[in-house]
C-alpha cells in the first residue's frame, strides 16, 4: 500500500507540475493577448486621430474651394462688366471718329465757302471800283 501511495504521490507530483506548467503557459498567452489588445487599441486611437485629423482637412479644403468659386465668380462678374464698358467705349470712340470727320467735312465745305466769299468780295470790289468818280 505504501508502494502504490508514493506512486500516487508521484503521479500527483506530475500532474501538479504538469498544471502549473499550463498555468504558466496559459498566463504567457493571455499576458501576450492583452499586450496584443493595449497595442490594437492605441492604433485604433491613433486611426480615430488620424481621422479626425484627415475630416478636418477636408474641412478646410472644401472652404477654400468655396472661396475660390465665390472669387472665380466675382471676377466672371468684374470681367463681363469690363467687356459691357470696353463696348461702349468703342462705340463712343467710334461716334467721336464720326463727328471728327463731319467736322473735318464741314471745315472743308466752310473753307471753301469762305474762299468763294472772298473771290466774290474782291470781284464786287472791282465793280465797285469802276462806278467811283
Amino acid at each position: 500500500v505504501a508502494d502504490e501511495v508514493r506512486a500516487l504521490a508521484g503521479r500527483t507530483q506530475e500532474s501538479t507540475v504538469e498544471i502549473q506548467t499550463m498555468i504558466n503557459r496559459l498566463q504567457e498567452s493571455t499576458k501576450n493577448a492583452v499586450e496584443k489588445m493595449e497595442t490594437s487599441k492605441n492604433e485604433a486611437l491613433k486611426a480615430v486621430k488620424s481621422a479626425e485629423e484627415a475630416g478636418n482637412s477636408l474641412s478646410n479644403i472644401t472652404s477654400s474651394v468655396s472661396q475660390i468659386d465665390n472669387m472665380s465668380i466675382q471676377i466672371a462678374t468684374a470681367s463681363s462688366q469690363q467687356s459691357t464698358v470696353a463696348s461702349e467705349i468703342n462705340r463712343k470712340v467710334n461716334n467721336i471718329q464720326e463727328l471728327s470727320l463731319k467736322t473735318a467735312q464741314s471745315s472743308h465745305e466752310i473753307l471753301e465757302s469762305a474762299q468763294m466769299l472772298t473771290e466774290r468780295s474782291a470781284h464786287l470790289k472791282t465793280l465797285m471800283n469802276q462806278f467811283q468818280v
